[in-house]
């Protein structure tokens, strides 16, 4: 099964922030259309599993989570920025 989400976030300033994602299974991740984490895994779902650093610019900054479950259960979890996640419902 795979799931999308997506949110939009507005940025007053140009910064780099590291992004903690946790999934079951695997997980695709990209920042303004730019491929920005893949991994590929048998997993259940736990916070931080991988760390990825990215740059956010100033301004609006679209991000795309692409979760296949690979069978049973399904989860995604994140953190920081928080903002970017609070309009999914996820907490940090």
């Amino acid at each position: 099964m795979r799931k999308f989400i997506t949110s939009i976030e507005e940025n007053s300033l140009e910064k780099t922030v590291l992004l903690g994602i946790g999934s079951d299974d695997d997980v695709k991740v990209w920042l303004n259309g730019e491929l920005v984490h893949s991994h590929r895994v048998a997993r259940g779902v736990d916070v931080n599993q991988d760390i990825v650093g990215v740059r956010l610019r100033k301004g609006e900054n679209e991000l795309l989570i692409k979760m296949c479950n690979q069978g049973d259960n399904r989860g995604l979890s994140s953190l920081y920025p928080a903002s970017l996640f609070s309009r999914l419902g996820f907490k940090g």
